[in-house]
């Protein structure tokens, strides 16, 4: 076989690595998990870990590199809740920002017409993937099985426009 024709046969493999070493899989529970975090919202963000049950959330859905390296929110909207990360193998799909502007500001420079979110609609966009308007979020976004205290908790780290302290 010919050189060509073996990096031709490889090139997917390599392809399929590369992905795998992308920002993302640095976002997982494991990375954060020796941080203090100021309230429980915020260790649910990072971690996707209870501090009340110290238990691993219940996912269904979404994006596979989170299912695959664990971890919240930060996997897929990172450290100060920007968003943009590319969800492979979707390159052109990214995850929107968290942050307090995004989710109390206008929507209507970002091409999203639904109004903006409040405690409940922002608890039914993690817990059913459901937007303001009713309208169901991409399916990367995973749907979060929580306790009420729990969503509560990260409801409020989210509105508050807080960034993580180390």
């Amino acid at each position: 076989m010919t050189k060509i024709k073996s990096l031709a046969l490889l090139s997917p493999l390599i392809l399929a690595l590369t992905a795998c070493k992308d920002g993302m899989h640095d976002m997982g529970h494991s990375r954060f998990e020796q941080r203090t975090f100021a309230s429980n919202g915020e260790r649910i963000y990072f971690t996707g870990t209870s501090s009340t049950s110290n238990q691993v959330i219940s996912v269904s859905g979404g994006h596979h590199h989170m299912r695959m390296h664990g971890g919240g929110c930060v996997t897929c909207h990172g450290e100060n809740r920007e968003g943009g990360a590319i969800m492979w193998p979707w390159f052109w799909e990214t995850a929107p920002a968290l942050t307090r502007d995004s989710l109390l500001g206008d929507h209507q420079d970002d091409g999203h017409t639904h109004a903006v979110y409040d405690v409940e609609s922002l608890k039914l966009a993690i817990t059913d993937g459901i937007n303001p308007a009713g309208e169901p979020l991409n399916d990367l976004m995973p749907r979060w099985q929580m306790a009420e205290q729990d969503l509560q908790d990260l409801v409020e780290f989210l509105l508050s426009g807080k960034d993580h302290t180390h």
